[in-house]
């Protein structure tokens, strides 16, 4: 758990004004890390948390985490040839996650010479294991053969099919420790892949049944509480009381400041 956050706060910043050179993560991105990296199978020590579902308002920083753990994957799980897939809906929103990975790495001369890591246009490789990163968008039919170790999906609620993701979920099975990784914010359509996810998530928080690989956090603003006669318990919230966006986005007050 503290390796992945050590690693990422090593990471420079690649956009806008910061106090510090480095990334520096807030209680909420440490959560995330610390659970999802932390957590080991008693057997065989292989990660517990092999798909990770994040749900946030924009402007929460998925992105720059995600590049960060992005990296991680690449060159510290002692994998040999990790792939690590971003999948999109188009090549501009797959960039997203990559621009920041491929910035981090341009800046960053002892990741360079620590694992043998070069950016080039369109992928990342890692000399050191013969790993690499490559964006991917969303003509599934084109993108068979990958043999990833980690699958990032940006904006899992934008995708029109399941497509993509069913290619890169079913490409794991030759990965002893792969890591499905969702950022989102949250959309409109309840016959998609996305919100198929996330009912899935909300019955394993609401324990209706178990999923001990399903790692998962939803934040947003909280519906009413009804009690067992249909009483109203605790009304929903307000939108439009600010007091309160700081549920959707957690990171309210430092992106955006």
């Amino acid at each position: 758990a503290n390796d992945a956050c050590d690693f990422i706060e090593k990471l420079p910043h690649v956009e806008g004004q910061w106090k510090t050179a480095t990334l520096f993560l807030e209680p909420p991105q440490i959560f995330i890390l610390t659970t999802v990296f932390g957590w080991r199978r008693r057997d065989d020590g292989k990660r517990r948390f092999t798909y990770a579902y994040i749900e946030m308002a924009r402007k929460g920083a998925k992105s720059t985490l995600t590049a960060g753990v992005g990296l991680y994957c690449l060159t510290c799980e002692d994998e040999v040839g990790p792939q690590v897939i971003i999948g999109a809906t188009t090549g501009a929103q797959a960039r997203k996650v990559f621009d920041p990975m491929q910035k981090m790495v341009r800046r960053s001369p002892d990741l360079q010479e620590a694992f043998g890591v070069a950016a080039w246009a369109k992928s990342i490789t890692c000399a050191d294991n013969d790993g690499y990163v490559q964006p991917i968008n969303a003509k599934s039919s084109t993108q068979d053969g990958h043999n990833p170790h980690m699958g990032i999906f940006d904006e899992l609620h934008a995708h029109k099919d399941r497509g993509l993701f069913d290619v890169i979920k079913s490409a794991f099975g030759a990965r002893s420790s792969p890591l499905m990784w969702i950022i989102t914010t949250a959309g409109f359509n309840t016959n998609g892949v996305c919100y198929e996810q996330r009912t899935y998530l909300t019955k394993v928080l609401e324990e209706v049944f178990e999923a001990d690989h399903f790692f998962g956090v939803i934040f947003t603003l909280d519906d009413e509480v009804l009690d067992d006669d249909g009483k109203v318990v605790t009304p929903a919230d307000d939108p439009f009381d600010e007091k309160v966006w700081i549920k959707a986005n957690p990171m309210l007050g430092v992106t955006p400041s």
